[in-house]
């Protein structure tokens, strides 16, 4: 069967499920990676893909969604602060289509990524990426975020600098707070919290990453 890349688009927005949406960068992700992942299963490579300030784009792709509003397939609502992508009844029943004529795992494959892309934090999800393929993250200009826990010695790695400020941070009593020679200061309750809550969402960041990349269709 032979698919336009609209039919690919259609699909890759169908895969999320009804009244499901994206954005730009959820977009270009998704579609990035079916691209790269299922290129002869899709009658691909669909789509042109060059390293952008937000990750891999095809700026293309925004000319087969602005089609597909033109006839009647998407809708492309402007009116919050971020632009969204979604399909009308009749771009969903054309995806939903598309996708019946997959293989069964691609077509699982196309469900995963739609997800995937859709609960992921954008920093995860272009780690993700980057960690994978590199080379698309030449001219990126997400912020990284800070490993604070990564530049600490190898004994404090992991789920010890959690434990230990979580039970400090509820110490009420004081039992934890002894004096510690050479600092005339402790650390605040408020800079103690926030490092574990730094910590915890990196933990959460690193098993998204993960996740991601562990990804295979085979």
């Amino acid at each position: 069967m032979n698919r336009t890349r609209r039919d690919i688009v259609a699909a890759a927005l169908a895969a999320a499920g009804p009244e499901a949406f994206c954005d730009p960068i959820q977009l270009q992700v998704r579609l990035f990676l079916i691209d790269r992942k299922t290129p002869n299963r899709i009658g691909g490579p669909c789509f042109d893909f060059r390293p952008g300030p937000l990750g891999p784009a095809d700026d293309s792709l925004y000319d087969d969604i602005g089609t597909m509003a033109a006839t009647g397939e998407a809708v492309i609502d402007q009116s919050g602060p971020t632009t969204l992508f979604r399909l009308t009844e009749a771009g969903r029943a054309k995806g939903e289509a598309v996708l019946a004529t997959l293989d069964p795992p691609v077509a699982d494959y196309f469900g995963r990524v739609a997800r995937w892309t859709s609960l992921v934090p954008y920093g995860a999800m272009l780690r993700s990426i980057f960690r994978e393929y590199p080379e698309m993250a030449t001219k990126c200009v997400v912020k990284k975020r800070a490993k604070v826990r990564r530049t600490r010695p190898d004994a404090e790695r992991g789920l010890r600098p959690f434990v230990e400020g979580f039970v400090r941070a509820f110490d009420f009593f004081g039992v934890m707070r002894h004096p510690q020679p050479g600092k005339s200061k402790s650390k605040s309750d408020a800079e103690a919290i926030e490092e574990i809550w730094h910590d915890v969402g990196g933990f959460i960041e690193d098993a998204m990453v993960t996740v991601g990349h562990s990804e295979r269709l085979w």
